[in-house]
């Protein structure tokens, strides 16, 4: 198991290497001079001034050299000063992040409280009308762009008929306090229902449509799992023993199936942390996919390093976790790995 172990976290160490120095190289292939648009647009900034910014952010000095300064100051802890807030990366990616990690969780949750039942559901019925409707719905919220489905549910549920807000976490009428930076959590542990079920409401259209293809994804793994799982012998024994349809189904082949459906739900909330980003920006959730837009839009570099940089570690942790309960829930796992 520590060889396992082992090897699994020098993949994860050489990935996210990796992933530093794509992102260091090609920030500065965008179109754009960074020094500028740190000043006023009214302004005309002297060479002087402007050679001097060029040595405080380092860009006088060869790609390589920065590169590795960088490295060095990651090791360290230290992954950069904003240009724009002069406020460390690290920190405001800390402040952002909760927003996306509630979403993300939300959308997930959503996603198998829906996804796993029909997938059951199509498995059991295979062959029929209801496993080709219920497919073919997975199939066409698989297919649509996120930020398609997100202009539909605002038009519709926002725009006709005025259910729901259109952006934001919570109405501008409530101002909880920042406990653990989850907007339903803090607002329920100060105790104001009003303020939780805005911030509710503000949470069901962002859900929905970052949910709707985990939803499909789920729905289609669990089809196929189970379909696979109702063929084998031990459910054939289960039903010859003269066991119920529902102990047969949930306990012996639902149970089953779950195993590859881990390794799926595991995978799509890691991608989802890193693929908020336009349902961020159509609702204009203050989470890192805007925080990071904004970087991009305003050539902040130690923003756009550090968040990736970050966004990827989160990935390899989840990664890294779901090869680990896989390594758990299946020995052959563990010792391929080990070999």
């Amino acid at each position: 198991m520590l060889r396992y172990l082992a090897g699994r976290a020098a993949v994860a160490f050489f990935t996210l290497l990796g992933v530093s120095l794509a992102t260091f190289f090609l920030i500065r292939l965008i179109p754009g001079d960074p020094i500028l648009l740190l000043m006023p647009a009214e302004r005309e900034i002297s060479e002087e001034r402007y050679q001097q910014l060029i040595i405080q952010f380092g860009f006088d000095r060869p790609l390589w050299e920065q590169y590795f300064r960088y490295i060095a100051g990651l090791f360290s802890g230290d992954l950069g000063i904003s240009a724009f807030t002069r406020q460390p990366v690290l920190s405001e990616f800390m402040s952002y992040f909760p927003a996306t990690i509630e979403l993300a969780l939300t959308a997930t949750c959503f996603g198998l409280l829906l996804g796993v039942p029909a997938g059951m559901i199509a498995a059991l019925a295979r062959g029929t009308a209801i496993d080709l409707g219920l497919m073919s719905a997975a199939l066409v919220g698989f297919s649509m762009p996120v930020f398609w489905w997100g202009m539909i549910l605002i038009t519709f549920f926002s725009g006709y008929l005025g259910w729901t807000p259109v952006s934001g976490r919570i109405s501008v009428l409530y101002f909880p306090t920042p406990t653990t930076g989850f907007m339903l959590a803090d607002t329920l542990l100060g105790g104001d229902l009003r303020a939780f079920w805005s911030a509710l409401n503000h949470l069901i259209l962002p859900t929905v449509t970052l949910g709707i293809i985990p939803l499909a994804i789920f729905a289609r793994q669990t089809r196929s799992a189970m379909a696979e799982v109702l063929n084998e012998d031990y459910v054939r024994t289960a039903r010859a023993k003269g066991l119920s349809e529902f102990r047969v189904v949930v306990v012996h082949a639902l149970r089953n199936a779950l195993i590859p459906v881990t390794t799926v739900v595991g995978l799509t909330m890691g991608g989802l942390l890193a693929g908020a980003i336009l349902t961020e920006t159509v609702f204009a959730w203050p989470g890192i996919g805007t925080w990071i837009v904004k970087a991009i839009l305003s050539r902040d570099y130690q923003v756009i390093q550090g968040g990736i940089l970050l966004i990827a570690l989160v990935l390899i942790l989840v990664n890294f976790a779901v090869d680990v309960l896989y390594g758990v829930l299946d020995p052959r796992i563990r010792a391929g790995g080990a070999s």
